[in-house]
């Protein structure tokens, strides 16, 4: 594999930057303490709702109108994130709970179902495939199901790949550092495979899935549209912009998983900062908090 090392130096200070700093994916974080502090039912249905809406404030004040299966129509309302802006449509959301519950039954409850029976490569598959028969969610969530059971549940299962068959963040990613093949064959996705375990290698960490959301962020640094932090911002947004009985918690929450310097409650900012999106693209700096 031929790369720019430079540009390979930076995607591994970010990487590096993102795991130290959890802005990897701070829901995962702060889902596993509110998990704990909620019990393995009503944890896991905070988690399922996190899923449908991935928004932390809307899934927070759903499970506070009803902490239990129930998704009232008032919640499905609630914003969404853009990533599952197909649930802004409240016949979208209705039609994937219902789909999600008929599952859920049929798994013995919703810790069961976020839970896989088999370890390793075959766990994730057993979970990235379960996901994938929900109603509304494509590859992309049924890989985000997937690293939530790892992540948040703590599910001993490991992701195979970074998921490139038809997908285009982590592949973009990678052509910011080396020539990749263009489209869905099955010889373009193995090279993808083999080319994503060396970057991985390069960078020092075994975790394919944390590879695959740095990669995702990392051609959007390339572009302009993302900064260390910027995750832990939408959050805090997402936070602010949709309060509950559970707020509190979820503060509390972040101050003991996301480091103090990147907590915008402890800073005085209370959401994204567009101006540094930038600055990489620009200076190619990567702006850390100290």
């Amino acid at each position: 594999m031929k790369v720019d090392e430079r540009r390979l130096a930076d995607y591994a200070r970010w990487h590096r930057l993102m795991v130290s700093t959890r802005d990897i994916d701070p829901h995962y974080d702060v889902l596993r303490v509110l998990d704990r502090s909620l019990g393995p039912e009503t944890g896991a249905w905070l988690i399922l709702r996190m899923v449908a809406y991935y928004h932390l404030g809307s899934a927070l004040r759903s499970l506070s109108m009803s902490p239990g299966p129930g998704m009232p129509r008032a919640a499905l309302g609630l914003p969404a994130s853009t990533s599952r802006r197909n649930h802004r449509v409240p016949v979208q959301l209705h039609a994937h709970w219902r789909s999600l519950l008929a599952d859920v039954e049929r798994k013995g409850g919703p810790r069961e179902w976020l839970t896989p029976t088999s370890p390793g490569v075959d766990g994730w598959r057993e979970m990235f495939d379960r996901a994938l028969g929900i109603h509304g969610n494509g590859r992309y969530f049924a890989y985000k199901v997937a690293e939530v059971s790892q992540k948040v549940i703590g599910a001993r299962i490991t992701a195979p790949d970074a998921g490139h068959a038809h997908s285009t963040g982590p592949r973009r990613g990678l052509a910011d550092l080396t020539t990749v093949p263009r489209g869905n064959t099955p010889a373009a996705i193995a090279r993808l495979d083999r080319i994503t375990e060396q970057v991985a290698a390069a960078v020092g960490d075994p975790d394919i899935a944390q590879v695959e959301t740095s990669l995702c962020a990392w051609q959007a640094v390339a572009a302009g549209r993302c900064y260390m932090g910027l995750y832990i911002d939408e959050q805090l947004e997402e936070l602010h912009a949709v309060t509950s009985d559970l707020s509190e918690a979820a503060w509390a929450a972040r101050a003991s998983s996301i480091p103090a310097a990147y907590l915008g409650e402890a800073g005085g900012w209370r959401g994204v900062q567009r101006e540094r999106c930038g600055v990489y693209r620009n200076t190619g700096r990567i702006l850390e908090r100290r």
